[in-house]
């Protein structure tokens, strides 16, 4: 006898066979899987991927010896509750075990929801920004075969920072799922990322739910124009419809002219090329795919022929992303499905779709979180007349073609007309009014005169830019750091003067660069010159001059110093000249008691070796490596007779003292011997003739020499004793002199 609990299970087993077959048998091992297809049959993508799936199909069942796959399809018409209701109908009705398409996110959000109650995989084209991790955790059936759109909110904010375009405009189109919603805040922290902003976003309801798109349109960039700065315009996810409205109304009112930027995130080589002439200049972005391989070759083929075929009207027959993606949802699921061929629930099957691993026709195929898990390559789509220019090195090169026909980067920005005169800031109190001088004026009701170095860059500068800005100067009498603040709160839109670049200021504004270094410092060409003779360039000729001069005039003194007592500085006219030389000349240019110098010159090429030196200049200096001389006084590549006046001064001065000191003594030392020997018939002689004979007579005592024939031919016999420090005694001895000339009293 059958047990109840054994009957109960048998009529629920039945009951399920019956309300879910999964798959119609064909033959004996061979059987049917039901597939659904939820697509918008009006749009570019919808009919890519209706043809992509269609084609991945037909190539399934033709290898497949296990199963057969059976494509139902639904239309949409973009509409998120139309898609949930086909979902609904597919599982219920037509049995499938997969439900494949949704090219927005509120079409995939609503799918997933039903296929989450159903136990089946849904796999969706829809790109968002919402992490992974939410989304697997939320409907954990859900396959996104595509890349997280925050990856491309980081590509459009890097193009932004890279051309240094410090404010921008996002316009999207925002719905109840706030889609494009969490697309701009992404957008908006990547953009903060590269110290940019947005300064005005502009969020429109979808586009079917306007009653005047034109006109609606119109009026919110009518206001953009004349009140806002920026022209870089980043326009989130638009949808063609919305795209050709928003392109058209804003290249009649001049928001597509010269210095402007327009930027979609998504492809824009799909769009009807009628949209071309309101869109040239206009950037797209497109996940670029590899289109060298034989497999794609093979699939490319095959797409361009079917599509044709069936959509005539289309200008462009080429697959896009989306097509790719969804002929590679078909390999994902025969690659799960070819594992393991017995496969009985959804679940199972959506952990094998989850954990293949393959190369497919859009590139590597693996999921993280329910979503690609691969680091995605964009391309850069350029309109320029009525093709487009494809570039993946940013928005640069030859061909690349700005909106206005401009050939250049544009600045990004415009001086609306609408906004009063931009109010600048200046040092009231400033520090040198060589840059900033205020001048107070007479009538207390007029502004104060304004003039210096910076005021005058500032005019200049104004002059070279396209665009013609109004502004009125207001000086400040406060300090630096409050006049910083007072830009920071939007009291003054810009400050000119000699502001100091500091880390901290640059927390609350943006410097410009500096026109002015800190500190005194000139760069100049180098002079090629002959090393042979480097050594004088330390000193300029007059000191060089001075020099010799000081030179000869000290070795005179030690000549005169040292003649008398020291045998050194006796003998030949040749050797008396050259030892007093010798001896100034070393003590003038070495220091012989000490070593100090030599050790640090040790020391700093220890450094210099090590490379310390070098890296502390980069640290403390940023020194560049080219510039060959640095100084405060280039001009000056020697030094002159004024950096030395006081050292020749102190150098003669003492010389001339130590002169005129030993000459007195001598003098006296030499009168009184003279007055010994032979009374005063020496000073009688010396005071009866001129005043030239009286110095030719006593040189040659003051020099140590004996007096002239002149002098001692009066004197028979002398008494001539020895005189300490004027070498031994010598006897008393019959001296007689021959004719001496003067010319012989140095000898």
């Amino acid at each position: 006898m059958i047990s109840v609990t054994r009957l109960l299970f048998l009529i629920l087993f039945h009951i399920l066979i019956l309300f879910h077959e999964p798959a119609e048998t064909v033959g004996d091992d061979t059987r049917t899987v039901n597939l659904g297809a939820i697509i918008n049959t009006n749009s570019r993508i919808g009919k890519e991927v209706k043809t992509a799936l269609e084609i991945a199909i037909q190539s399934f069942n033709n290898y497949s010896d296990h199963y057969k796959l059976d494509l139902q399809k639904r239309d949409s018409g973009g509409d998120p509750l139309k898609a949930k209701s086909a979902a609904e109908q597919l599982i219920r009705k037509q049995r499938v075990e997969a439900i494949l398409g949704m090219e927005t996110w509120q079409e995939a959000a609503l799918v997933a929801e039903a296929g989450d109650r159903a136990k089946i995989p849904i796999f969706s084209f829809a790109t968002t920004s919402v992490p992974a991790s939410l989304t697997s955790k939320q409907w954990p059936f859900l396959v996104r075969m595509t890349n997280n759109e925050a990856t491309k909110m980081k590509c459009v904010a890097t193009v932004v920072g890279a051309y240094k375009w410090r404010n921008v405009i996002a316009i999207y189109e925002d719905d109840s799922y706030g889609s494009n919603s969490r697309m701009f805040v992404v957008l908006s922290d990547a953009l903060r990322n590269v110290t940019s902003q947005v300064e005005y976003r502009m969020a429109f309801p979808p586009i079917s739910l306007l009653s005047n798109p034109k006109d609606e349109i119109l009026e919110e960039l009518g206001k953009l124009k004349s009140k806002h700065f920026a022209r870089v315009f980043i326009i989130i996810q638009p949808s063609v419809s919305f795209a050709s409205h928003l392109f058209k109304e804003a290249k009649r009112i001049g928001l597509m002219d010269r210095e402007s930027v327009w930027i979609t995130t998504n492809a824009i080589d799909s769009f009807n090329s009628s949209l071309n002439p309101s869109m040239q200049g206009v950037f797209g972005i497109k996940t670029y795919f590899s289109e060298s391989s034989f497999s794609f070759n093979d699939f490319d083929s095959k797409f361009r022929e079917k599509f044709r075929s069936e959509y005539p009207d289309e200008e462009k027959f080429k697959p896009g992303i989306h097509a790719v993606r969804a002929y590679d949802a078909i390999s994902t699921l025969k690659s799960a499905m070819n594992n393991n061929y017995s496969i009985t629930t959804s679940k199972l099957l959506v952990e094998k779709i989850l954990s293949s691993r393959f190369s497919g026709l859009s590139g590597e195929i693996q999921f993280e979180d329910g979503e690609f898990d691969n680091s995605p390559v964009f391309q850069f789509v350029n309109v320029t007349g009525n093709s487009y220019n494809y570039t993946m090195e940013g928005l640069k090169g030859g061909t690349v073609e700005w909106p206005g026909g401009l050939r250049r980067v544009p600045k990004g920005w415009v001086y609306p007309s609408d906004l009063k005169p931009m109010k600048i800031g200046v040092p009231g109190r400033p520090v040198f009014e060589e840059f900033v001088k205020v001048k107070r004026n007479k009538n207390p009701d007029l502004p104060p005169v304004l003039t210096g170095f910076c005021i005058k860059v500032f005019e200049e500068a104004v002059k070279i830019l396209s665009q013609t800005i109004s502004y009125e100067f207001e000086d400040f009498n406060g300090t630096y750091d409050d006049l910083i603040m007072k830009v920071n709160d939007t009291t003054y839109d810009a400050a000119v003067g000699d502001i100091t670049i500091l880390a901290d200021r640059s927390k609350y504004v943006e410097f410009t660069r500096p026109f002015t270094p800190s500190g005194l410092s000139l760069i100049v060409r180098v002079k090629k010159e002959s090393r042979a003779w480097m050594f004088l360039k330390p000193f300029t000729t007059e000191v060089w001059v001075v020099t010799g001069l000081v030179l000869l005039y000290t070795m005179f003194v030690v000549w005169f110093l040292e003649h008398g007592s020291n045998l050194n500085f006796k003998g030949t006219r040749k050797v008396q000249l050259a030892n007093p030389l010798w001896f100034t000349f070393s003590t003038l240019f070495f220091c012989h008691s000490s070593h100090l110098a030599a050790d640090f010159s040790n020391a700093i090429l220890q450094l210099l070796e090590n490379g310390d030196i070098t890296r502390w200049e980069e640290e403390w200096f940023n020194v560049d490596a080219k510039c060959s001389i640095s100084g405060s006084d280039v001009n000056k590549e020697s030094l002159g007779l004024d950096s030395f006046g006081g050292l020749f001064a102190l150098t003669g001065g003492a010389s001339t003292m130590v002169f005129i000191i030993l000459f007195v003594l001598r003098l006296r030392k030499k009168r009184k011997q003279y007055q010994a020997i032979s009374g005063d018939n020496i000073m009688m002689s010396l005071s009866n003739g001129s005043r030239w004979a009286r110095v030719r007579e006593l040189l040659p005592v003051l020099l140590h020499q004996t007096p002239s024939q002149h002098h001692l031919s009066e004197m028979s016999h002398l008494e001539y004793n020895s005189t300490p420090g004027y070498g031994q005694a010598q006897p008393m001895a019959e001296i007689e002199m021959e004719e001496t000339s003067t010319t012989d009293l140095l000898v």
